[in-house]
């Protein structure tokens, strides 16, 4: 992977031998990003986004672009224009579909003093007027926030002037989490304007929490629902949750790895077993008691794909063709690895995606489904492409209200998310991994956590990738290559959900589980994976804003590293000698005169990885060695026992009678330490295996393995 400077990747070639480049201004900004189906051919120019920054032809100078992203552009698919305040709040977000002025849906927002958002406006629309014709209606969705004494969101209307009620009376506790609003279980819409008519009726919503601030208690609205959790684990994890309108008692248990284990109800109902393997891959889903869903499925363990009849992945992981018990199903990828059209036995549809992967458009049966988001990345309404008269507009509207980053109305219906987001009622119960006993008959509805559920595939929207809840895991890979820690086997599955833990936890972006309550700024280049504490849902600012537009197409933030992961895996182990080497007095006596700054050599040594193949002359049975050319450096064979504790028979290192009685991290401390012993001079360089070598201490032994044996002794005890 070729870099112009320090993290500015020009170009990365995939194992589909795709091609993406990547073009920069003077400033360093990312103007174009350009693909190339082979990486050795032409580009593919309707894959190419362009990023325009400072000024695009259209008020510019009205709009606050210097130093800013003005527009981005996706092929085929939409233009998106920002505006700006002084300070760089975003004022406005065109997407321009193509196809005249009314496919240019605009959301706009304004501003206090303390730039909090006081209003949000939705695009305007239009509908069908038989025989031939078309009106658009001439008000806007007009959303109005109002905030109490120290700040936090209080209100909202809908409309001007004084408008209609949509929420009052919001509190808070001293955590910033909600304790109570009123809101609406559903809103009139006047017929002439498709807008809020009159007064709505609201009705009281609470919520309790307890010690730790996890929600205890969510009443109101037809819900009433009850979180309990373990009072001597100290985990966190939900034990126990009670739905006292339909009376279910769920009850939750987990493996020693923390993943969910079995989940059942005191009643008759229904109940589940999971069956996973080492990876986090769920093997089996088994129904215990009742009617539920269940499943059993094979995993390669060498990349953790389902296998099988019928199941195919390209070289970049991603999912290609997998079968159901109406029929098989096939998928194709763009060179971003979004999936851009699936075909099952009963339908085809098509889609096509803007910036930060969000998806703009749907095509299935002749229809075209366009999608405008908020400036979070918030779904603020789907629409219908419609065309009288010779023009096109959308049209059939159907828009969601959120507050405070959470869903309320949904189509002007009532949505009563609850702790993981998912819609209380709406689609009957959901289980643990997101399968409905009910039916999802509202195309991109929100069913399973915030994802949006595709009611023809059957698969669930989440941004960066697509979600299979019958088979619990994604159906591409995670894009983040070095998610892998070598303390958690599960981490290293990139297809897996939540890591097997689907009650007390979430990924609403598709690249990282979370607790709820928590965010990941992922388009943050700095802390591309961080995630920081926000208000607990519910809770927070009017939509998930205020913030800027969303950031120009840039390379993804895969550490070009090989050896990233090998990389923190020394690191942890070189920390973890130099601790021991200041600790243990006896371990730290291996070194002589030098025993007192051991550690601080542990700290400084050059520790450099590299395959044996690179070594001609790498002895058998050797997991590196030391040399002191150029200043010298420990050098670690990638893969030999260090790494993968395997013996060139295939037996466990830590069988052998050298290592014998040590767990894998501290026979990788004991390497470290016998090859610092070389580095330092304490101990030659190795020779005959027979050699006599005295140690400090006075003691003699035999060759490097008695070295190895005498720093097990000195440093483990063993």
């Amino acid at each position: 992977m070729p870099e112009l400077s320090p993290q500015r990747v020009s170009t990365k070639v995939d194992a589909k031998n795709q091609k993406v480049e990547n073009v920069y201004d003077a400033y360093g900004r990312v103007t174009m990003v350009k693909r190339y189906p082979v990486s050795t051919g032409a580009e593919d120019v309707n894959q190419r986004t362009t990023n325009t920054y400072d000024y695009d032809g259209s008020n510019s100078s009205t709009r606050n672009l210097w130093g800013r992203l003005a527009a981005v552009t996706v092929p085929n698919s939409v233009t998106e224009h920002y505006s700006y305040t002084s300070a760089g709040l975003l004022t406005s977000k065109a997407s321009d579909f193509g196809g005249g002025i009314y496919m240019v849906p605009t959301v706009d927002y304004s501003y206090d003093t303390e730039g909090r958002m006081t209003q949000m406006v939705y695009p305007q629309y239009g509908h069908l007027v038989p025989p031939s014709s078309y009106a658009m209606y001439s008000q806007r969705l007009t959303l109005n926030y109002s905030y109490d004494s120290v700040g936090q969101l209080q209100g909202m209307t809908a409309g001007s002037g004084s408008g209609t009620n949509l929420v009052t009376s919001a509190t808070y506790n001293a955590a910033g989490q909600l304790l109570s609003l009123n809101r609406p279980n559903s809103v009139t819409v006047d017929p002439a304007t498709e807008l809020p008519s009159g007064m709505v009726g609201l009705s009281a919503e609470t919520f309790q929490y307890n010690g730790r601030n996890q929600l205890t208690e969510q009443t109101g609205l037809g819900t009433d629902i009850n979180c309990r959790y373990s009072s001597t684990a100290n985990d966190g994890r939900l034990t126990q949750k009670k739905n006292w309108v339909s009376t279910e008692e769920e009850n939750y248990t987990y493996d020693s790895l923390g993943r969910l284990a079995t989940a059942y109800t005191t009643g008759p109902e229904w109940g589940l077993s999971w069956v996973y393997d080492g990876f986090g891959n769920r093997l089996q889903q088994n129904v215990t008691k009742g009617t539920a869903p269940s499943t059993v499925q094979t995993v390669n363990a060498a990349t953790n794909r389902l296998n099988g009849a019928g199941f195919a992945y390209d070289s970049n992981g991603n999912m290609t063709d997998w079968s159901t018990p109406s029929g098989s199903v096939t998928a194709s990828y763009d060179i971003d690895n979004r999936m851009t059209q699936i075909t099952t036995p009963s339908v085809s549809e098509t889609y096509k995606y803007g910036p930060g992967n969000l998806r703009v458009k749907k095509y299935q049966g002749g229809t075209w489904t366009y999608t405008v988001y908020g400036q979070g990345g918030e779904v603020l309404g789907t629409y219908t492409l419609c065309t009288a008269a010779g023009t096109s507009f959308l049209c059939d509207a159907r828009l969601r209200v959120y507050f405070g980053g959470r869903l309320i109305l949904n189509g002007w219906t009532g949505v009563k998310p609850d702790r993981l987001g998912s819609p209380d009622g709406t689609h009957g119960r959901v289980y643990p991994y997101g399968e409905v006993s009910g039916s999802v008959s509202v195309d991109q509805d929100e069913t399973f956590t915030t994802y949006k559920r595709d009611v023809s595939t059957g698969l669930d929207y989440a941004q960066n990738r697509y979600y299979a809840s019958s088979w619990g895991r994604f159906t591409t890979a995670d894009p983040y290559r070095a998610s892998g820690g070598a303390g958690n086997p599960g981490s290293w599955n990139r297809y897996a959900y939540v890591e097997g833990d689907p009650v007390n936890h979430i990924d609403p972006k598709g690249l990282q589980a979370m607790n709820p309550g928590y965010v990941c700024p992922y388009f943050d280049p700095e802390h591309w994976l961080t995630c920081y504490f926000t208000d607990p849902s519910p809770g927070g600012e009017p939509g998930v804003g205020p913030g800027p537009a969303p950031p120009p197409e840039s390379p993804d933030p895969v550490p070009a590293d090989p050896n990233y992961i090998n990389n923190q895996i020394v690191a942890g182990v070189r920390a973890q000698s130099s601790s021991l080497l200041r600790s243990n007095t006896d371990c730290a006596g291996l070194f002589g005169a030098f025993s007192d700054s051991a550690a601080q050599f542990m700290d400084q040594v050059p520790i450099v990885l590299i395959s044996s193949a690179a070594v001609p002359d790498a002895k058998p049975g050797t997991g590196g060695f030391t040399s002191h050319d150029s200043g010298g450096a420990i050098f670690l064979f990638t893969n030999r026992y260090f790494f993968t504790n395997l013996l060139e028979n295939g037996t466990p290192a830590t069988s052998a009678p050298v290592f014998n009685g040590l767990s894998m991290n501290e026979m990788q401390q004991t390497i470290l330490i016998h090859e610092l012993l070389h580095w330092i001079g304490v101990v030659g360089a190795d020779a005959d295996p027979n050699q006599q070598i005295t140690l400090p201490s006075g003691e003699t032994v035999s060759g490097s393995e008695g070295v190895t044996m005498a720093v097990k002794s000195h440093c483990f005890g063993k």
